[in-house]
């Protein structure tokens, strides 16, 4: 009886190795799943960080681009707002030389 009392107690204890020693592994693989898949993690956030950056560098040459052509327009408004000024006062010239040209024909004799 002595025996079979120590078997089943060599048999419990054996269970018990037998099923920590299975949770151990269970506990290892699901720790190299983890692993893989914080290493998978820390790859798309590296990757994430690479177009942040890209996106960030992307923005600075629209704004500056943005700058360029709004300092352009600018210039090209001024430019055409000149432009008319002239135009303007070269209408107002020709104008007047017109009306000295028409002055001068009421003045002077017809050559008829």
């Amino acid at each position: 009886m002595s025996q079979s009392t120590s078997d089943s107690k060599q048999n419990k204890f054996s269970d018990i190795v037998d099923g920590l020693s299975e949770e151990h592994k269970t506990l290892i693989t699901e720790q190299i799943k983890l692993k893989d898949e914080e290493t998978a993690l820390d790859k798309e956030e590296a990757d994430l960080q690479e177009a942040q950056e890209e996106l960030n560098i992307n923005r600075l040459s629209i704004g500056q681009a943005l700058f360029r052509w709004s300092l352009m327009h600018h210039i090209v408004e001024s430019n055409v707002e000149k432009l008319r000024e002239k135009k303007k006062a070269l209408h107002e010239k020709k104008t007047r030389v017109q009306d000295k040209i028409n002055l001068f024909e009421n003045l002077l004799p017809s050559s008829k």
